[in-house]
């Protein structure tokens, strides 16, 4: 993996483990908070389908 596609995988995880903190700390279900914060639920649950990144 070259220097930029690496910066860019630690930049994805880095997002969406702010996003998911963020959610887990939330009073709503995931679903709830995902609508109020325009993320599809698909795509808050793909990171943990496989082991794969949005």
């Amino acid at each position: 993996m070259d220097q930029i596609q690496s910066i860019k995988a630690e930049l994805r995880l880095r997002h969406w483990a702010k996003v998911i903190a963020e959610c887990q700390v939330s009073t709503q279900t995931v679903k709830a908070w995902c609508e109020a914060n325009d993320i599809h639920i698909k795509t808050y649950l793909r990171p943990f389908d496989c082991g794969s990144t949005p």
